[in-house]
C-alpha cells in the first residue's frame, strides 16, 4: 500500500470537516436505520473536483459489481450524493435525503475517529480488513500504531477493494438476495 495521505498532514491542520472527521453521523454510525429508498443511487460530482471522477466512478463500480446497488448521474432526482471538495473526508451514515454532501479532500480523518461505538452489525462478525477500516498507523504522528488488531490481520486498513463482510452487509442491508 502506498503512503497513506489519511495520516500526517491532516494532524496537523486546525479545521476538520466534521465531528469524527469522517463521518457525519445524525446520531450514531449505522446506516441500518438510514437507507436509501432506491437502489439505484443517483449523484453529481462538483466541478472543482471533476478530476477525481474516474476515482469516484471505480468507487462506486466497486459496490455495484458486487452488490444490487447501483449508481447514476442525477438527473431530477430529489435525493442524491454530492460530491464535493473539502479540506478532509466525511459523509453522512447512509441517506439523509435531498442534497446530500459527499465531502471528498487531499487527507482524511483524525484521533476522535477511534472512538467505539455500537451498532446493528446484521450479525455480521467485526471485520478489520473492511475498506472502511482504518490502518494501523493512520494518522501516527511518530510512526507507532495508532490501532491495534485483537487477532492477525494482514490487510487491515486496505483501500483496494471490499471485503465478503462488506459485500454480506450491503447485500442485508438492501435485500440484495430476496
Amino acid at each position: 500500500m502506498e503512503d497513506r495521505p489519511e495520516t500526517i498532514e491532516e494532524l496537523h491542520l486546525d479545521h476538520f470537516v466534521t465531528e469524527e472527521g469522517d463521518l457525519i453521523p445524525p446520531t450514531d454510525r449505522n446506516a441500518v436505520d438510514h437507507i436509501w429508498p432506491t437502489q439505484s443511487i443517483p449523484y453529481v460530482i462538483s466541478p472543482e473536483i471533476s478530476s477525481r471522477t474516474p476515482d469516484i466512478q471505480r468507487a462506486t463500480m466497486m459496490i455495484s459489481s458486487k452488490t444490487c446497488l447501483t449508481f447514476h448521474q442525477r438527473t431530477s432526482e430529489i435525493d442524491y450524493l454530492h460530491f464535493q471538495d473539502s479540506l478532509g473526508c466525511a459523509s453522512y451514515v447512509g441517506c439523509i435525503g435531498g442534497d446530500q454532501p459527499v465531502f471528498i479532500g487531499s487527507v482524511c480523518g483524525a484521533e476522535k475517529n477511534f472512538v467505539k461505538r455500537p451498532g446493528n452489525t446484521l450479525n455480521v462478525s467485526y471485520d478489520t480488513d473492511s475498506i472502511m477500516h482504518y490502518g494501523s498507523q493512520y494518522f501516527s504522528s511518530n510512526g507507532e500504531p495508532t490501532i491495534i488488531s485483537n487477532h492477525r490481520s494482514k490487510n487491515m486498513g486496505q483501500r483496494v477493494k471490499l471485503t465478503s463482510k462488506d459485500i454480506k452487509r450491503i447485500r442485508l442491508l438492501y435485500g440484495c438476495d430476496s
